[in-house]
């Protein structure tokens, strides 16, 4: 009920603010995921006996379930330009653009490859 009061431009803002801070948190994932198990060895490691384990599937799969993502959401949302059925069907196809793509990459995530543990 807030947003009643808002303008247009507060609106953007707040979406703008809210869509940095959930790629600054995705970023921080996967850089994470890469600090943690993607390792390359080097001539010390192969001295030493002690050589961290390294799963360089996990953080590799989950960048390309996040690039997997955004590239099916933006061209789902990209569809609202397209000749293909009624301009509010293109619309609506466009709205749900969001929700599809997270549809998508956590279908990928969970079936297709259920063998690696993320």
């Amino acid at each position: 009920k807030i947003m009643v009061y808002c303008s247009r431009s507060t609106e953007e803002i707040l979406g703008l603010f809210i869509s940095i801070a959930l790629i600054v948190d995705s970023v921080k994932y996967i850089v994470g995921e890469f600090n943690l198990y993607y390792c390359i060895p080097s001539v010390d490691d192969v001295v030493s006996e002690s050589v961290k384990a390294c799963y360089p599937t996990k953080p590799i799969l989950a960048l390309l379930l996040v690039l997997i993502t955004v590239f099916v959401g933006v061209q789902i949302f990209n569809f609202k330009y397209s000749p293909y059925l009624t301009a509010v069907k293109r619309v609506i196809v466009a709205d749900y653009a969001l929700a599809v793509a997270v549809a998508v990459g956590t279908f990928l995530g969970a079936y297709v490859f259920m063998d690696i543990d993320l």
